[in-house]
C-alpha cells in the first residue's frame, strides 16, 4: 500500500501548535451544545427528586467564562401536579471566590415571569406540598451569600377554599429585590416588595436576617377590592356582602419559629354593602376601621386601642313576631368547618383586648312591624363614645342623637359593660310622640295628633332596672275626637318637676300645666 506524500509546505502547517487552538475551540463548541443538554436533564432529574413531582426546564445556558447560567421556561409541580413554580427566566452569576471558600457565593440572582399558587382545599390541606426534609441533608448545606437578587413581572395566587365562600386573592406585577444575604451571618439583609392585589397597591418594605431566619418589616396596602376578604366575614354571620375596599398599614415580624407579630396596625374598609339571607338591606358602611391594633398569633392575642366609624347606614327592624333582625346575626353554623375538622386538643382561648369606640354620622332606621301602623323612625347618631370596650370597670360614655326635625338626645357618664351598672346625666328636647302613638293604650275614637317630649335628670341602670330622677315636658300635645272631627284636648305645657320613675312606680311633688 502506498501513503500519499503530503507537499512539504503543507507538512509545515499541519504541527501540533497550530492545531491546538483549533482543537480548543472544537471542545468548547462541543461543551456549548452538549453539557447544557446534560446539565439541563440532570437539573430536571434533581428538581423533581427536591418537589417529589415533576420538573420541565425548557433550555439551559452556561457561560462557563463568566460563572453564569440561565434557564429558560422552568415549570415545576407536586407530587399530586399542583403547581409549585414557574418561571419564564431564571439568571444566576456565581463569584469566583465560590471555588475556594467553601461557600455558594452568587454575585446576582434574576427572575422574570414567575407565577406561584397556594390554596388551602376543603379538607383544610394546604396544596402544594412538598416533601418531608431530611434534617441530617440540612444540617450540611453550605453556606450561601447573595449580593443581590432582583423578582420582576410576576404573580401570586392565594385560594381559600376551606369553608364557604372561597377567599381568592391575586398579586400581580409582583417585583421584589433583596441584597447582601449571608446564611452564616446575623446581619440583616433589606427587602422590598412591590405588587398589584384587587385593583390596589402592595408595598412590603424590611429585612431577612438567614441566622436564624427572621423577617421584620413595614405593610402598606392601598385601596384594595374587599370582596375577597369580605368571604371571612360572610363564614362568620348569615350576611351577604358585596363592594368596598380596603386600606391597612402595619408593622409586622416572623420569628425563626414562624410566630407571626403585628403591631401598630390600622386597616378601614369603605363602601361595602351589607343584606340579610334574605336579601333585605342591613348596612351600608362609609368607613369602619380599627387604629393601633397588635396581634400574637403564637400567644393567641390582640389587642385594639381603638375602632371607629363614620357616616354608616343599618336597618333595625322587628317583625310581627317580635323577633329583631339583628338578633338573627348569630355565628353561623359550623358547616362544612364543623364536619370536616379532625378531632383534637382544644386551642387556648384567644385572648382579646378591645379599645374605645367612637362612631360618627350615623344613621339608624327603626321600623318595628309588631304595632299598626307600623313604627317607622329615623335616628340620626351624631356621636357614640365607649371607652375601653372590654375593661371591667365603668367607662366613659357619651351619645348625642337627632330624632325627626326638631328632636335631640344626649346622653353622657358611666357604664359597666356590657350589662351595667350605668350612671348617665338625660337631656332631651324636642322628641316627636307622634311615631309613638301606636305604642299608647287604646283610647277609642281620640287619636294623638300633635306632641313633643323633653327630659332632664339622671338615668340609672342597675340590677333593679332603670330608674330617672328629674323632670319631663310634654308640648303642645293635642288629642283629637275622629268621630266629630274636633279637637278634645290641647295641652301647651305639661311639666312634671323631681320626677322619680322606676319599676316601682311614679312619683313627683309638682306638676304644671
Amino acid at each position: 500500500m502506498r501513503f500519499v506524500q503530503l507537499p512539504a509546505a503543507l507538512r509545515r502547517l499541519i504541527t501540533w501548535p497550530r492545531l491546538l487552538v483549533p482543537a480548543v475551540l472544537a471542545v468548547l463548541l462541543w461543551g456549548a451544545l452538549a453539557v447544557p443538554e446534560q446539565a439541563r436533564r440532570q437539573l430536571e432529574k434533581t428538581l423533581a427528586e427536591t418537589t417529589g413531582g415533576t420538573a420541565q426546564v425548557g433550555a439551559l445556558h452556561l457561560v462557563p467564562w463568566r460563572l453564569a447560567a440561565r434557564v429558560d421556561g422552568l415549570h415545576l409541580t407536586d407530587r399530586s401536579g399542583a403547581l409549585l413554580l414557574a418561571a419564564d427566566a431564571i439568571g444566576a452569576n456565581l463569584a469566583l471566590d465560590s471555588l475556594w471558600t467553601r461557600s455558594v457565593h452568587l454575585q446576582s440572582i434574576t427572575v422574570s415571569g414567575a407565577r406561584g399558587r397556594l390554596e388551602v382545599l376543603e379538607n383544610g390541606l394546604i396544596r402544594p406540598q412538598l416533601p418531608p426534609g431530611d434534617d441530617a441533608a440540612d444540617s450540611a448545606t453550605p453556606r450561601l451569600r447573595i449580593d443581590h437578587v432582583d423578582l420582576s413581572g410576576s404573580a401570586l395566587v392565594l385560594r381559600d377554599a376551606s369553608a364557604q365562600p372561597t377567599a381568592t386573592f391575586t398579586l400581580t406585577d409582583v417585583a421584589l429585590t433583596l441584597t447582601d444575604l449571608d446564611t452564616a451571618a446575623s446581619d440583616a439583609s433589606p427587602l422590598s416588595l412591590r405588587g398589584r392585589i384587587g385593583g390596589g397597591t402592595l408595598r412590603l418594605e424590611g429585612t431577612v436576617t438567614a441566622t436564624p431566619l427572621a423577617l421584620t418589616g413595614t405593610l402598606d396596602l392601598a385601596r384594595v377590592r374587599a370582596g375577597p376578604a369580605l368571604a371571612y366575614l360572610q363564614r362568620a354571620l348569615p350576611v351577604r356582602a358585596t363592594g368596598g375596599r380596603l386600606d391597612a398599614s402595619a408593622a409586622w415580624s416572623v420569628d425563626a419559629n414562624g410566630a407571626l407579630r403585628i403591631t401598630d396596625g390600622r386597616a378601614s374598609l369603605r363602601g361595602t354593602a351589607l343584606s340579610e339571607a334574605s336579601g333585605a338591606a342591613l348596612a351600608r358602611i362609609g368607613e369602619i376601621g380599627v387604629e393601633k391594633m397588635a396581634l400574637d398569633l403564637a400567644a393567641r392575642r390582640v389587642a385594639v386601642d381603638g375602632l371607629y366609624g363614620r357616616d354608616n347606614w343599618l336597618a333595625v327592624s322587628r317583625a310581627d313576631d317580635g323577633q329583631l333582625n339583628l338578633q338573627a346575626l348569630a355565628p353561623a353554623g359550623s358547616g362544612a368547618d364543623g364536619a370536616s375538622a379532625a378531632p383534637g386538643p382544644a386551642a387556648p382561648p384567644w385572648q382579646v383586648r378591645l379599645g374605645a369606640l367612637t362612631l360618627t354620622g350615623q344613621l339608624v332606621q327603626v321600623r318595628d312591624d309588631t304595632v299598626t301602623p307600623a313604627l317607622t323612625q329615623d335616628i340620626t347618631l351624631d356621636e357614640v363614645y365607649v371607652g375601653a370596650l372590654g375593661a371591667p370597670d365603668a367607662v366613659p360614655v357619651r351619645l348625642a342623637a337627632r330624632l325627626g326635625e326638631t328632636g335631640t338626645l344626649a346622653l353622657k357618664g358611666e357604664a359597666t359593660l356590657p350589662a351595667g351598672p350605668a350612671d348617665l346625666t338625660l337631656t332631651a328636647k324636642g322628641l316627636p310622640l307622634l311615631p309613638l302613638a301606636p305604642y299608647l293604650p287604646d283610647l277609642g275614637p281620640l287619636a294623638l295628633r300633635s306632641g313633643t317630649a323633653a327630659a332632664e335628670g339622671q338615668l340609672t341602670l342597675g340590677a333593679d332596672g332603670p330608674q330617672f330622677k328629674g323632670q319631663a315636658k310634654l308640648s303642645r300635645i293635642e288629642l283629637w275626637d275622629t268621630e266629630r272631627d274636633e279637637s278634645l284636648l290641647s295641652l301647651r305645657t305639661l311639666r312634671i318637676d323631681t320626677l322619680d320613675a322606676s319599676a316601682k312606680g311614679v312619683t313627683s311633688t309638682k306638676i304644671w300645666i
